[in-house]
């Protein structure tokens, strides 16, 4: 029948409906886990980067950080709550996270890559250039060097006057 029929989802085929039921159910089992376990780090770990695919950064700030002070050896941790703060627009504070990724484990993957999209956002398409070709994992890597030398290209591109509205842009109409 026409108007029973549920719309899908470009991904997976289900229904906004059907993915809420599957969120609200994670949700419960994630307060349950961290009910049972409030240190258990994997919990910590997974309920935090489910809380950001909810896009509830906050939440994934709060539980990273506290994983990041509870194990502050581990890298892991330190590389998804830069990610996290990358998110949330910290960007100094994405940067100096995915910093201690590098000290506490030299050339771990995605942590160069990071960095770099922090410092796009920054404005620094030169610094951000520079971190995206120490980033070990070649497809990432080649993927920020596009986006680095991009930015860095429009950056670059020479401003012209407006005339017709007293300002200046890169496009020139």
């Amino acid at each position: 029948m026409i108007g029973h029929r549920q719309p899908r989802d470009d991904e997976g085929g289900q229904t906004r409906q059907e993915k809420d039921r599957k969120n609200f159910a994670a949700a419960r089992l994630f307060d349950r886990g961290l009910t049972l376990e409030p240190t258990n780090p994997a919990i910590l770990a997974q309920a935090a980067e489910f809380a950001a695919n909810l896009s509830r950064t906050n939440e994934a700030i709060a539980l990273s950080e506290y994983l990041v002070a509870r194990d502050p050896i581990n890298p892991v941790g330190h590389l998804y709550l830069g990610w996290w703060y990358l998110f949330a627009g910290r960007l100094d504070e994405a940067i100096a996270a995915e910093r201690t990724v590098l000290r506490l484990s030299p050339g771990y993957i995605l942590a160069q890559f990071a960095i770099g999209v922090a410092l796009l956002q920054k404005g620094e398409p030169a610094e951000a250039l520079a971190a995206m070709r120490l980033e070990p994992a070649e497809h990432m890597r080649l993927n920020g060097l596009v986006w680095a030398v991009g930015c860095e290209l429009l950056f670059k591109l020479p401003l012209v006057a407006d005339t017709s509205h007293g300002s200046r842009n890169s496009i020139g109409n």
